[in-house]
């Protein structure tokens, strides 16, 4: 009998009878508005369900649908089939630094809440949370000189556990020239500073100069050094002698030795006894451009902050060409626009007029080489200054304002030395006349006649130099 039989059979049975008959002979079948036929006049409405397809329904199911913004998660989240009448409860966690800003639940605000239960599910739904920073406030105040701006600027809060990046404008023919935190200097990447994981307050501070005359530069903003700007020299030169100091480096363009990283050139020296006759691996780079005073009166500027440590050798100098009209060292000439020899290591204190040893951290030097090399010799000149502070705990402006009858050295842009070149002397003319190349390098020792040492006496506790820019005005360049 068929289940419209089952209705119609006996048309004096009551209809409840009817119903469980065909209930009984057909399964917990459930309908959707059945209309029920022959003549019963009436309509049995009831909820969708699910079904095996085999004849057998499970419990109805409703979806429901969980998000979360950045900054948190919301669990279990997605979307899942919660069975009709369950509870469903939902976990919202911020992350470390973050709290819960609002709850939403189909569309209304619950508020600030942890945890939410749909209890007796009987709908759909969704519920979506989000988040906001939390924790304590700190200021950063931020200011620029004049040519310049900073953005933000002023008092800016940040709250703790953040990060905040402000961005440096120089004015149209300004650059950049010092940003410091706190009254330390730091780098740019790019005109930008990022302070991250805030736990304190701060001060940021930027100055300009102008970019007037700029004829070459490089501000170490790509991710690696620039080879159209510098060639990085492998080895210890090709007498093996780390090119004629006889100092304990091997040169490398190895990411450990030479990067360029956040705004930043960094050269590195480590600990390697893989090449023959050396104990450490440094970086040494060579400018692929020359450069001369022509007529006018150059200026090379170059933002570094120096390493540290007994038998550190960092310097920023100029190197004449070898190949030309003066021949090979030292005819050709040498601008050291400054070196340091770290520590105190040796027999006394080196201060380039005989003694030997290590000149401390505080002490720089800059220095002309010349012609001829005779009775073991060259002429050379120059001068040293000692800092109130170690060269390595800031960045400073090394300088070397070179024309064709002076070079002047500077600090900070204070004078620190200067030299009047002769141009009746003919090996002195190499030092305005040439045409020089640029070096920076890191090498480990000290220079030949100021002392004996070795590897063991070697202080790697701050081994590395720091250059921010380097920038040259009113010269040829070749």
């Amino acid at each position: 009998m068929g289940l419209s039989e089952h209705l119609h059979a006996t048309p004096t049975e009551p209809i409840p009878a009817r119903l469980g008959r065909a209930w009984r002979t057909y399964g917990p079948v459930v309908f959707l508005a059945v209309t029920l036929v022959a003549g019963l006049g009436m309509t049995l409405a009831c909820g969708s369900s699910n079904s095996d397809g085999g004849g057998n329904t499970g419990p109805t199911q409703y979806l429901i649908t969980a998000t979360a913004g950045a900054n948190g998660s919301i669990s279990p989240s997605g979307s899942m089939n919660v069975n009709a009448g369950d509870n469903q409860t939902f976990t919202i966690t911020p992350n470390s630094g973050f709290a819960v800003a609002a709850v939403s639940v189909d569309g209304a605000n619950q508020g600030s809440i942890t945890t939410y239960t749909f209890s007796n599910v009987q709908a759909a739904h969704s519920i979506d949370a989000t988040f906001t920073a939390s924790g304590t406030q700190y200021t950063i105040t931020a200011s620029a000189g004049t040519h310049g701006t900073i953005s933000p600027s002023g008092a800016v809060s940040v709250t703790g556990g953040t990060s905040k990046t402000f961005t440096i404008n120089p004015d149209s023919g300004y650059l950049l020239e010092t940003l410091t935190v706190d009254g330390v200097g730091v780098a740019a990447s790019n005109n930008t500073y990022t302070f991250s994981n805030v736990q304190a307050a701060h001060t940021l501070a930027a100055t300009f100069s102008s970019a007037a005359g700029l004829a070459w530069s490089d501000e170490f903003d790509a991710a690696s050094v620039d080879t159209s700007k510098w060639a990085p020299q492998i080895g210890r030169g090709p007498n093996n002698d780390a090119f004629g100091t006889w100092a304990l480096d091997y040169c490398t363009n190895a990411t450990d030795n030479l990067n360029s990283v956040n705004g930043e050139l960094v050269i590195t020296v480590k600990a390697d006894t893989s090449h023959s006759g050396a104990s450490f691996t440094s970086a040494r780079l060579l400018s692929t451009k020359m450069f001369n005073p022509g007529t006018s009166s150059a200026r090379i500027i170059g933002r570094i902050k120096m390493p540290s440590g007994s038998l550190m050798w960092p310097a920023f100098w100029l190197l004449g060409d070898t190949t030309g009209t003066y021949g090979a060292w030292p005819n050709c000439g040498e601008i050291d626009i400054t070196e340091m020899f770290c520590g105190t290591t040796g027999n006394g204190k080196y201060d380039g007029a005989g003694k030997q040893g290590g000149a401390g951290d505080n002490t720089a030097f800059a220095t002309a080489h010349w012609g001829p090399y005779a009775n073991g010799g060259h002429p050379a000149y120059g001068g040293h200054w000692t800092n109130p502070a170690p060269l390595a705990a800031d960045y400073h402006l090394y300088e070397l304002d070179w024309s064709q009858t002076v070079v002047t050295f500077k600090l900070d842009g204070v004078q620190k030395w200067t030299m009047n070149l002769n141009p009746a002397t003919d090996y002195l003319k190499a030092l305005s006349l040439n045409d020089f190349k640029l070096i920076l390098n890191v090498a480990v020792g000290l220079p030949p006649g100021a002392g004996t040492y070795n590897a063991s006496q070697v202080e790697l506790t701050n081994p590395t130099m720091h250059v921010d820019y380097i920038r040259i005005y009113d010269t040829t360049v070749k």
